[in-house]
């Protein structure tokens, strides 16, 4: 018996933009970090890092939520996949066994 893909096609797109935005932003925030230790000796830190740590923040937790939605959906078609793997192979049992 053939199985079915673990992510359809139109998901893997999803996959690759979450992985894209997560690591994008934890590189904003690695400058964030970066710039934090070369200003730290200002009074005032520059609002450009101030929004700079906002956007990686937001971004990471946008990331994190787009591969936890992308591996809510693939546990869905892997569920749906078993249910109809079982109707299947109920529907193949003799006769006698279905009893």
């Amino acid at each position: 018996m053939a199985t079915g893909k673990a992510l359809a096609d139109g998901i893997k797109g999803w996959l690759i933009a979450s992985v894209v935005v997560l690591l994008g932003s934890l590189t904003l925030f690695v400058a964030t970090v970066v710039s934090g230790f070369v200003y730290f000796t200002q009074t005032t830190t520059p609002l450009w890092v101030t929004v700079l740590g906002v956007v990686s923040v937001l971004g990471i937790a946008l990331g994190f939520a787009g591969l936890f939605m992308v591996l809510v959906l693939a546990g869905m078609k892997a569920r749906k996949d078993d249910k109809v793997r079982a109707a299947l192979l109920a529907s193949e049992l003799p006769s006698e066994l279905k009893g």
